[in-house]
């Protein structure tokens, strides 16, 4: 049981510190993002992958260029990454 309880608490911090990391990244692409918007006026923009997905499914969603069927496969590939990056 003292194994599981030591792995329980290195998990959790673990996820914690991953946390954390992911926080610092989206806070370098937001500055970097920043600073392109005023060199670019607002043309250019960096994302990361999940979000540039989340970005490209909804646009194509709502502008109507996918079918239902291959809407519905995109959402699920979006989902599955994210939980790829949620879960690492």
């Amino acid at each position: 049981m003292t194994y599981f309880t030591e792995s329980f608490h290195k998990g959790i911090s673990a996820a914690k510190n991953a946390e954390r990391n992911k926080e610092e990244v989206n806070a370098v692409f937001a500055e970097m993002n920043e600073q392109l918007s005023s060199a670019t006026e607002n043309k250019i923009a960096i994302f990361p992958k999940e979000t540039a997905l989340a970005i490209r499914v909804v646009k194509d969603l709502f502008t109507g260029q996918y079918s239902q069927k291959m809407a519905s496969a995109l959402v699920a590939e979006f989902l599955r990454t994210c939980l790829r990056s949620f879960c690492q």
